[in-house]
Order: structure tokens, then C-alpha cells, then sequence
């Protein structure tokens, strides 16, 4: 007989499914999963809270910006008001806070500038004004003339026209000049004039 076919080896059994190779640390790959979300959720959770904060800093830092601004504002506002008023130094600026600032609250206005203006039309209409150190007070517009009464003003007189070309003897300040000697001959001239 022939020899038959001998039986086709039975097939392996399919490997059963296992983890994969425990790394180095001893952590299979599910565990290693975990950790790594684990890490994600805490970056995120970190990520939030650093928004949060830097939202906060923001919005502070706005309000320092604006209240900043808005200072910087009521300084050139003033600054302004009392250039208006006839002030327009940082000397006379200082001079006019320190001022207002020693005046009673109650008449002295809302800000220097304010005082200033009150002062300074007092002073300008002849009115008596607050005490003020001699600094300050250099400032103050000289008061208005009192107007002349009508009819009673006299035109002044017309100078005397200076005498043309003529030498003026002993102060040497009206000389003749010679265009011909030029400028040495009117130093020699008044020279001759001091030795006479």
C-alpha cells in the first residue's frame, strides 16, 4: 500500500492574548496609559488655573493703567488751568499748590488752579487778596490803572528830536561819522572828545 499522507500537523494553539512586555520600571503598558493621562489632567488642571491668574493680572493691571491715565489727566488738566491763569512754570506751579494748600478749605476752591484764578482777577481789579510769599506773589498781574476822569487828560509833549549829525560835546555819545576815516576815526574822535 501505498503509503497515505500523513496527517497534517494539528495547528498550534493561538498564543493566549498577554501584556506586553513589562518595561524596565516594571509597568505594563496600561498602567503607563493611565499615568501618562493622569500627567494631562494635572497639566491641565495647572494650564486653568494659570489663565485664571493671568486674567486676574490683567484686569488689574487695567485698572492701575486707568487710574494712572486718568491721574496723568487731572495733572495736565491743572497744568492747563493755571497756564490759563497766568502760571506757566513748574516753579509757579509749585508755588500755587503750596499756596492753595495752606488756604481754609472752605474758600479756597476745588483745585489750585481755580484759587489761582480767583486771586489773580482779585489782584488785576484791585481787590485785597490772601497773604502770599514774594515768590508767589510776582506772579499777580499788576493792577489796572485807575481810569482818568473825562475831559481832564492833557496829550504829553513830543520829545525833542535828537540834533542830526551835530557832535555832542562831553559824553561823546552823538558823534559824526566820516565815512572816510571809518570806524578809527570815530574811536580817535572820541578819544579827542575825553582828553578835552
Amino acid at each position: 500500500m501505498a503509503d497515505a499522507p500523513a496527517p497534517a500537523p494539528a495547528p498550534a494553539p493561538a498564543p493566549s492574548p498577554s501584556p506586553a512586555p513589562a518595561p524596565s520600571g516594571g509597568e505594563d503598558a496600561y498602567e503607563r496609559g493611565r499615568g501618562a493621562e493622569a500627567r494631562i489632567r494635572e497639566l491641565l488642571d495647572r494650564s486653568k488655573a494659570a489663565e485664571k491668574e493671568l486674567a486676574t493680572h490683567r484686569a488689574s493691571e487695567a485698572e492701575r493703567l486707568a487710574a494712572a491715565r486718568a491721574e496723568r489727566d487731572a495733572h495736565w488738566q491743572q497744568r492747563f488751568e493755571l497756564l490759563r491763569a497766568g502760571i506757566d512754570d513748574d516753579d509757579g506751579a509749585a508755588l500755587v499748590a503750596q499756596a492753595w494748600e495752606r488756604q481754609p478749605k472752605e474758600g479756597r476752591g476745588k483745585t489750585p488752579a481755580e484759587w489761582w484764578a480767583k486771586v489773580a482777577a482779585d489782584a488785576a481789579s484791585g481787590k485785597e487778596t490772601p497773604q502770599l510769599s514774594k515768590a508767589l506773589a510776582a506772579y499777580l498781574p499788576s493792577p489796572a490803572p485807575a481810569p482818568a476822569p473825562r475831559g481832564t487828560t492833557k496829550a504829553a509833549p513830543a520829545p525833542a528830536p535828537a540834533p542830526r549829525g551835530a557832535e555832542v560835546r562831553g559824553g561823546g555819545a552823538l558823534l559824526e561819522f566820516d565815512p572816510k576815516t571809518g570806524f578809527a576815526g570815530l574811536l580817535g574822535a572820541q578819544l579827542g572828545a575825553l582828553r578835552r
